[in-house]
């Protein structure tokens, strides 16, 4: 059975956690809220840069078979990719400024920048 004192110690440490979760929960939220939603997709291969396109205009880039990245409804993804794991194929859609897709194998990264840049928050 625990001591008195035990119990004062054990009632703050999760007064502690409970404030520390809560916390957490309003930075993500205030995260997600300020996101703003692209308007190019970047695709740069080791040599530099392969594409730039309007995020905004259904395409679909085949890079020499290794992979196609699809851009469609304001998102983009990959498909068809040939590496082992596939890793940037399982990825989510993304739309928003400062989100990446990246295949190590082939070193080709899938980037999606412009609208309001800005800061998540400030300290």
């Amino acid at each position: 059975m625990l001591s008195e004192n035990q119990k004062k110690r054990l009632r703050a440490d999760f007064a502690v956690l409970a404030a520390v979760l809560l916390l957490s929960a309003l930075m993500l939220a205030a995260a997600r809220l300020r996101r703003s939603p692209g308007a190019l997709v970047v695709i740069e291969e080791k040599g530099g840069t392969a594409a730039v396109l309007p995020l905004y205009e259904d395409a679909s880039l085949e890079l020499e078979g290794r992979l196609t990245v699809v851009i469609e409804n304001g998102s983009v993804y990959i498909t068809g990719a040939c590496c082992p794991d596939r890793f940037c194929q399982a990825s989510s859609p993304i739309k928003y400024s400062g989100e990446s897709i990246i295949c190590l194998p082939f070193g080709i990264s899938v980037s999606v920048t412009g609208g309001e840049g800005g800061y998540d928050f400030l300290v």
